[in-house]
C-alpha cells in the first residue's frame, strides 16, 4: 500500500513538472479542475500524509541490567526496526546512552566482533556499528552496549537513558521515534589509597680512623771510651 502511493506521487509530481500547455481556445473548466485536483493531491500526500510514506519506528524491548555497577557490565536490549525500505538495504546502529535532562551522548556499541565508540561521521566510522539488513520492512537484533569510562558524559553515577541511533549506508544519523529505555548507573567512588610517609632513619655514626702511633726515636748513646780518651788526651796536652 504505502509502495502504491509513493509510486502516485512520483507519477503526479512529475506531471504538476510538465504541466499540459492547452491552448487558450481548448481549455475547458473540467481540464483546470482536474489539473488542480492533482496538485491537491500532491498536497495531501506530502503534507497529510508524511509519516506513512517515510518515517521509521523503532521498538526496545527487554533492556538489561536495570542497574549498571560497574563501566565493564554490559547493557542488552531487543531492538526491532520498521521502516519502509527495499529488501536488502543496510542500516547501522549505534546504542546511546545519555543522563536524563542532558543530550550528551556517549557509550560503546558491539558490533559482532569488536567495541566501537566513534568516531561516527569521518572514515565511514559508522560502519563499525551494528549492522543490520531490512526484509519485508523490518529488521530485529540484540543490541549490546557499555558505558564508556573515558567520556565525561558517562562518568557520573545517576539516572541515564538508552537509545538507538540508526545510520545510513552513506553515514546519515538520525533517531527515529521509539520506547527510550532507563536504568541506573550506580558506580562506586573509588576509595583513596593512603600512602604511608617513610620513616627517616637515624644517621649511622662512622668511626672515625684511629691515628696510628709513630715510633720515637731514642736518642744516641754514645760509650764512654770515647769520652774518656778525649779527657786523657787533654790532661796529656796539658
Amino acid at each position: 500500500m504505502k509502495r502504491s502511493i509513493i509510486k502516485l506521487a512520483i507519477y503526479l509530481i512529475l506531471s504538476a513538472k510538465t504541466p499540459p500547455r492547452w491552448p487558450s481556445s481548448a481549455r475547458t473548466p473540467r481540464m483546470v479542475e482536474e489539473f488542480s485536483m492533482m496538485i491537491f493531491l500532491i498536497i495531501i500526500l506530502f503534507f497529510v500524509f508524511p509519516t506513512s510514506i517515510f518515517a521509521a519506528s523503532i521498538t526496545l524491548n527487554d533492556g538489561t541490567p536495570t542497574t549498571i555497577s560497574d563501566f565493564n557490565q554490559e547493557y542488552q536490549v531487543n531492538v526491532s526496526l520498521s521502516i519502509n525500505a527495499d529488501d536488502g538495504t543496510v542500516y547501522y546502529l549505534r546504542g546511546s546512552f545519555y543522563q536524563s535532562g542532558t543530550n550528551n551522548y556517549c557509550g560503546y556499541t558491539w558490533n559482532g566482533s569488536s567495541w566501537f565508540n566513534g568516531p561516527y561521521s569521518s572514515n565511514e566510522g559508522w560502519k563499525n556499528l551494528l549492522q543490520v539488513t531490512i526484509s519485508s520492512s523490518s529488521a530485529s537484533a540484540i543490541l549490546k552496549a557499555k558505558l564508556d569510562s573515558n567520556d565525561n558524559a558517562c562518568k557520573d553515577s545517576g539516572n541515564y537513558n538508552l537509545k538507538v541511533q540508526r545510520f545510513t549506508q552513506g553515514g546519515s544519523g538520525t533517531f527515529d521515534p521509539q520506547n527510550e529505555q532507563s536504568l541506573t548507573v550506580n558506580i562506586p567512588t573509588p576509595t583513596p589509597t593512603v600512602t604511608p610517609s617513610p620513616t627517616p632513619l637515624s644517621p649511622t655514626n662512622t668511626p672515625s680512623p684511629s691515628s696510628t702511633p709513630q715510633p720515637q726515636s731514642s736518642p744516641t748513646t754514645r760509650p764512654s771510651f770515647m769520652i774518656r780518651q778525649r779527657i786523657t788526651w787533654g790532661q796529656t796536652l796539658n
